[in-house]
């Protein structure tokens, strides 16, 4: 699934990856001198031409303005497991056949996408410049038709798509496309292309284009084509059918203007612009034949189209008022905290036009075909409130959990080249191992065992054998595999006396012959090629003890659903739940020396033995293809008998600990704390003295582990406010400090670990509100464990939603955090949930704790990163040493960082270093995370992208960082 971006260097010489490229480029600016200044700015030339800009890009702005011409349609294949083309066909029919109609109805919509994009980056402009201008008049221009003469520039050629930058603005890229010289400024005509030279339209003229005065041209009137194709790379042009150049008029039109940028259904009226007046006679006839169709068509489908876009009129006009209240100076009447979060909250909820309730059946009935005409402008505006929330500073409402409703059709996609690839990969394997399978027949359903066998006998891998373990009076097999019939493959073992599935697990285990060996669910299903991929991981790994696959579920009615795809090898996480699952073979040699499966453990009997295993060996492979189908029980699954065998695995590893059910499906081990440890709490900070307020209150009064000193490091404060409150601190545990130099947060801290007295190290942000009495005593527990190297706390956004709960390396350009705003709690996505333990590449340093003899052993935090980046680098550097790094659910803190992040907010030497650092965990993965996950976002979500963790960082080195925004040489 990976991409790779290559080019051959002058010369002739090997090809060069985008990646060795950005390496060579991360290591001249890391010695910067004039020597090199010239072959830097080579290099950093190809590789901008090199890779091409995202699809999605990083910044919300410049997302929606690639979403901003509403009718550039595209339907993608339906998800659905039956009769799915027929639905993709008929909507296909109703979008496409009907396209002409649906450019002119989503016109005055285009339009008005233009103008908020144009709004969004003055305003935008305005909080980066630090301006205190007031933009009200301007705003109110651009939304009015008397001063919109700064114009969409709708009649504008289409620049091919190769010739638009990634680097431009969001409404200045628009208008390039469009033919307009800038974003601020009026357009100059010597700037636009000549075909569009008195044709471009002001805001009201634009809105009436769909039912105004001026007269729709005809489908292909000029031999033009009438189509919106080719989003540009960083475009969210409004770029018209090229038929429609001329018919629109400008800021001195007569036309009334429209509100809001509402969508009207008045009659045509009579009135042409100067290019329609042009036109030759001949086409007289066929401009009669289409005005007079597409007004029929607008008076017969008005009673649906009214009730269908009253919520979109309903988003433009509240998008309007808001960007005007927006517009006020700062400071002069604006917007507050929570009137902003309302709003945004407000424009959230009606981003989706066809959400409104109470739609009358006849139009309900439509609307699958309606939203797919629709679906661009819903995305628009989600896009343009994340931009807009991220001027006002405040969050949009918490993103829904992934809801995978194209999970059938992501399979398909997938998993006939799985199979064709695992079929070929086997003819290949110099050593095939024998795979045993217990089977426990009884009480099985006979339909469900009989998909179960036939499963196993599809497999791509022969090397087979299935042991089927039933009572002696139990019913026979279903047919085929009765007793007619004979395959060489499949033992039946009878049992007299008692069947429970542990004693059918251990005879059957005695009955096995393969090298290694698992438990199929009797009505539980294989993919076909799940052994060829076990057997597959074997070759590449001989040393493998055990390997476990991903998973799903069977419904009542046989169909996949609700998928679980696992980290890698996770030691922590298999404490906190039976992550394993089925789907595991383990070395049968191995299984017999540990006493095979116990009694004792009903319905625990597999993850006890996954625990013992454990601590035989390591050598824990995982394959991450969904290799088996559960039909009964689930992944999460807790019992006292679990509770107990997880007490047993750390008494017998002479771990003090206890083990508790805290709730539905997670398990909890509190670690005993050796002694009184002293903890050094190290908090940079610079004034804001309200935030350091929120967090010495909470964090003295609150917390229960008092063996602690805070360590205040002021740098650069300058407000009486913040010397005012720091002489209010009078408790013994308050250490303050100050580091006057330039900002550099790694150099903060380690400077301040050197003044500390600790033996364990806690690096705090000073935006922390602590709301758990016991959060320091379970971090305490957890970096006292000799395996561990550092530990992190799940840090919470005040309305509850995830901030942090572990890093994943690749994700969204460089590093992100999944779960990302989703709720706090056992939440269900494709990963699992926020409330178990687990171990990761990295935690953030807004709250990490670590031992201060491995601190200074790694020589603390890498000086050379300015704010980002230096804490994933120290997890790297950990995990380098054999450390695990952890992070626990059950240390909890309220972090108030911002939700809207921008990559301009990280000085640009931080996403070099930071590539140098991870990139070789960009090219192979997180192991902690999984392959089928996306890294375009942190919501877990199906990766439906090609990408891998070095593309996205490369295209984000060239692309998204400061320097590379603007247009190629």
């Amino acid at each position: 699934m990976s991409t790779l971006f290559h080019t051959v260097p002058e010369g002739g010489q090997a090809a060069t990856s985008a990646g060795e490229l950005a390496e060579r480029i991360a290591a001249l600016r890391a010695e910067p001198s004039a020597a090199n200044a010239r072959e830097l700015a080579a290099l950093t030339e190809r590789l901008r031409r090199l890779v091409p800009p995202a699809n999605t890009p990083l910044s919300p702005l410049l997302a929606a303005a690639r979403l901003a011409v509403p009718f550039d349609f595209s339907v993608p294949p339906s998800h659905r497991a039956s009769g799915g083309q027929w639905v993709t066909a008929a909507k296909r029919a109703f979008v496409l056949g009907l396209r002409p109609l649906h450019v002119e109805l989503l016109k005055p919509q285009a339009a008005f996408n233009q103008r908020v994009l144009r709004v969004l980056e003055r305003l935008e402009a305005r909080r980066d410049q630090g301006s205190r201008e007031d933009l009200t008049d301007w705003v109110r221009e651009q939304f009015d038709a008397g001063g919109a003469g700064q114009g969409a520039a709708m009649g504008a050629r289409r620049e091919p798509h190769e010739a638009r930058g990634a680097g431009t603005s969001a409404a200045g890229a628009s208008q390039a496309a469009a033919g307009g010289a800038s974003t601020l400024t009026p357009p100059s005509p010597r700037h636009e292309p000549q075909e569009a030279r008195g044709s471009s339209t002001g805001a009201a003229g634009a809105l009436q284009t769909a039912g105004g005065p001026g007269t729709p041209p005809p489908p292909g009137a000029s031999g033009e084509r009438h189509d919106a194709r080719g989003s540009g790379a960083a475009s969210g042009a409004v770029r018209e059918p090229q038929e429609a150049r001329g018919s629109t008029e400008g800021a001195s039109s007569a036309a009334a203007p429209v509100p809001h940028g509402t969508l009207n259904f008045v009659d045509v009226g009579a009135s042409v612009g100067p290019r329609e007046r042009r036109k030759p006679r001949g086409f007289a006839p066929v401009d009669m034949a289409w005005k007079l169709a597409w007004s029929a068509w607008r008076r017969a489908m008005r009673p649906v189209l009214e009730p269908l876009l009253e919520r979109q009129a309903e988003w433009n006009a509240q998008m309007r008022d808001t960007l005007l209240s927006v517009a006020a100076a700062p400071g002069a009447g604006t917007l507050d905290p929570l009137d902003a979060t309302h709003r945004v909250a407000r424009l959230v909820a009606l981003a989706s036009p066809l959400a409104r309730p109470g739609l009358p059946r006849s139009i309900r009935a439509s609307a699958p075909l309606w939203r797919e005409v629709l679906r661009r402008q819903s995305r628009f505006n989600g896009e343009a409130v994340v931009a807009l929330a991220a001027i006002l500073g405040v969050r949009t409402p918490p993103p829904p959990v992934p809801a995978l409703e194209d999970f059938h059709h992501w399979c398909t996609l997938r998993e006939s080249g799985d199979i064709h690839a695992a079929r070929e990969a086997v003819a290949l394997l110099p050593r095939r191992p024998r795979l045993s399978l217990l089977v426990a027949t009884a009480g099985a359903c006979p339909a469900h065992l009989r998909e179960c066998l036939a499963s196993v006998e599809a497999q791509v891998y022969p090397e087979w054998e299935l042991v089927l373990v039933g009572p002696e009076d139990g019913p026979a097999l279903p047919e085929p595999w009765g007793s007619s019939r004979r395959q060489p493959r499949i033992r039946r073992v009878t049992l007299s006396g008692p069947t429970d599935f542990a004693r059918a697990l251990r005879v059957g285990l005695q009955a096995a012959s393969g090298d290694f060996v698992g438990v199929l669910g009797a009505e539980d299903t294989l993919a076909p090629h799940a052994l060829a991929e076990v057997a597959r991981a074997l070759g590449a790994d001989p040393a493998l003890d055990v390997v476990y696959g991903d998973e799903d579920r069977l419904d009542t009615r046989g169909r996949r659903t609700a998928p679980f795809f696992k980290p890698d090898w996770s030691p922590d996480l298999l404490r906190s739940v039976d992550y394993l699952g089925r789907g595991v073979m383990a070395r049968r040699s191995l299984v017999e020396s540990l006493g095979g499966f116990r009694e004792g453990f009903p319905g625990a009997e597999e993850y006890d033995l996954f625990l013992r295993l454990s601590e035989a060996s390591e050598r824990i492979g995982h394959v991450p293809h969904l290799l088996y189908h559960r039909r009964l029980g689930a992944v999460g699954q807790v019992s006292q008998e679990g509770r107990r065998a997880l007490a047993e695995h750390l008494a017998r590893r002479g771990e003090d600990a206890e083990v508790t059910v805290p709730g539905p499906g997670r398990y909890r081990v509190r670690y005993a704390v050796r002694g009184t440890p002293k903890v050094s709490i190290i908090v940079p900070f610079k004034d804001r003295p309200d935030l350091l307020k929120t967090l010495t209150d909470t964090l003295l009064e609150r917390t229960t582990y008092k063996h602690f000193e805070l360590v205040l490091v002021s740098n650069n404060s300058v407000r009486p406010e913040t010397f005012a409150l720091l002489d209010t601190l009078s408790d013994a545990r308050v250490v303050k400090r100050t580091w006057d130099f330039p900002f550099n947060y790694p150099a903060i801290n380690n400077w301040a670990a050197g003044q500390a007295t600790g033996e364990l190290l806690l690096f705090l942000n000073n935006d922390m509100e602590v709301v758990d009495p016991g959060w320091l005593t379970e971090l305490v527990s957890q970096a006292q464990r000799p395996e561990v190297g550092a530990v992190g706390a799940k840090l919470l956004f005040p309305e509850g939603t995830v901030q942090h709960a572990g890093i994943v390396v690749g994700m969204t350009g460089m590093a992100g955090h999944p779960f990302w705003r989703l709720p706090d709690g056992p939440i269900v996505t494709p990963f699992g949930h926020t409330e178990w333990v687990r171990n990761w590449l990295s935690v953030t340093s807004a709250c990490v704790m670590i031992r201060r003899p491995l601190f200074d052993a790694l020589g603390g935090f890498d000086e050379r990163f300015l704010l980002c980046g230096s804490d994933v680098d120290l997890g790297l550097r950990l995990h380098a040493r054999g450390l695990r790094v952890v992070c626990t659910p059950f240390a909890r803190v309220v972090h108030h960082e911002s939700a809207s992040r921008r990559t301009d907010a990280i000085p640009e030497p931080d996403y070099w270093r930071s590539f140098t650092s991870y990139r070789p965990w960009l090219l192979k993965g997180d192991p902690y995370y999984n392959p089928n996950l996306t890294l375009l976002s942190g919501d877990c979500d199906l990766r439906r992208h090609p990408e891998d963790g070095e593309a996205l960082a490369v295209r984000t080195l060239a692309h998204e960082v400061p320097s590379a925004r603007r247009p190629p040489k």
